[in-house]
């Protein structure tokens, strides 16, 4: 009777905290409270989590550190990401399992089959790192050559995102200089061919992230010389060639409003000859010194010749075209007009391509790293529609300047009805 009868139970141990727990159980924040031995250097690490599957590249098996990255574990040198990394390093001398300052980040030790113990620093996808840009950070830090033989560009932007995620500044920098470089806002790089394949929507917001201005401008107008600025559908089929993301409707709209003050720009200069610019002694022989001449002559190369019309949607393109047309060669201008129209057409690219700064909003960017936007001088009476979440921010003005700053937000603001306490 009494052998059937059920003893009681004994009390569970707490496990010790270098123990993997089970697939199923929740992950606890803070070590069980004690004092950390003298084997943690002072830091006390969470229990470790659920399990994670090796990668087949970087895993060393004399590596001292594992990074566990959307369910795939890299074992790596502690020494060098501590090193590299002011993420990692804080996380792995921190008190507790977390850094406040890097949320997403977080430590636990694990028991190896030889008795010892291994940090573990978990990186979450959703609030740190995505695990395919980790995946290609780390393919970059076991690349030697990386500087002189650098990956693809998809590559490099995931590099950007992995290494300022980490607070891995060397790799960075590195980062951002090829991506401004490789979208240069230089005029006379407008003309070159952008990289194949390239999704100009990512670009763009890599460049709003990460407070990149001059690659802004510059896509924002590769995509404004699209006549749907890179969003075809291919049809609804899954599988179609178009690289490219959606646009936000603001995107939508501040490059349709873009593009319309930029075709109104270029037909007003190419219109009519500008005769009323043209103050310069010109020989007898010059057409424009025959009335009518000239007005002629540009009727002729650039109305009835296409080119005001091939050129509405590529403006800068189009006013370099014009200073290239064979005035002299063909129409009868002499060798001192010639040189001034050219020079004319030359110095309004130069202006309307420092104006899309404001017809982009370039400089009215939030970036959701920094916390705050670059002030930029603007004109009155002018409406920018919000190039951001506009849940998030409301436009003030305060000195000729825009400015963001916490509050109710809409999607258009006119700078003439807001009124700032001085």
């Amino acid at each position: 009777m009494s052998s059937n009868r059920a003893r009681p139970r004994p009390r569970p141990r707490s496990k010790p905290l270098s123990s993997v727990s089970d697939a199923n159980s929740s992950h606890t924040t803070l070590a069980q409270p004690s004092l950390p031995s003298a084997a943690h250097h002072g830091t006390v690490y969470a229990p470790a989590t659920t399990g994670y599957r090796k990668h087949s590249r970087h895993w060393n098996p004399d590596g001292s550190l594992i990074v566990v990255v959307g369910g795939v574990g890299y074992r790596l040198s502690r020494s060098r990401l501590t090193k590299l990394s002011n993420a990692l390093a804080d996380v792995l001398k921190s008190s507790t399992a977390k850094a406040p300052k890097w949320p997403g980040v977080s430590a636990t030790l694990e028991k190896e089959s030889d008795g010892g113990k291994i940090p573990v620093v978990h990186l979450d996808e959703a609030t740190c790192v995505d695990g395919r840009d980790w995946e290609r950070l780390v393919d970059v830090l076991d690349a030697p050559d990386f500087r002189d033989d650098p990956p693809s560009l998809s590559r490099v932007y995931s590099v950007l995102r992995a290494s300022h995620a980490l607070s891995i500044h060397t790799f960075e920098q590195w980062a951002r200089e090829i991506v401004t470089d490789a979208w240069s806002d230089d005029l006379h790089e407008l003309g070159s061919k952008i990289p194949q394949g390239a999704d100009l929507v990512e670009v763009l917001n890599l460049g709003r992230s990460f407070a990149l201005p001059g690659v802004v401008k510059r896509v924002m107008y590769e995509l404004l010389k699209d006549e749907v600025f890179m969003q075809r559908s291919d049809d609804g089929d899954e599988g179609g060639s178009n690289p490219n993301g959606r646009l936000l409707l603001e995107d939508v709209l501040l490059l349709t409003s873009a593009r319309a003050k930029l075709q109104l720009r270029w037909i007003r200069e190419t219109v009519k000859f500008p005769r009323a610019q043209m103050k310069v002694p010109c020989l007898p022989s010059c057409i424009f010194c025959r009335r009518g001449g000239a007005e002629c002559a540009h009727q002729k190369l650039v109305s009835d010749g296409g080119l005001q019309e091939a050129y509405l949607n590529d403006v800068l393109a189009g006013f370099e075209a014009l200073a290239k047309l064979p005035w002299a060669e063909e129409d009868g201008f002499c060798c001192r007009c010639a040189p001034v129209m050219a020079s004319l057409w030359r110095k309004a690219r130069v202006q309307i391509w420092e104006e899309c700064d404001e017809l982009f909003g370039v400089y009215l960017q939030w970036s959701r790293y920094h916390g705050w936007a670059t002030r930029a001088a603007c004109p009155r009476d002018i409406h920018f529609p919000f190039i951001f979440p506009a849940s998030t921010f409301v436009l003030t003005a305060r000195r000729s300047a825009f400015e963001l700053a916490p509050g109710p937000a809409t999607h258009f603001v006119s700078v003439s009805h807001l009124f700032v306490p001085s």
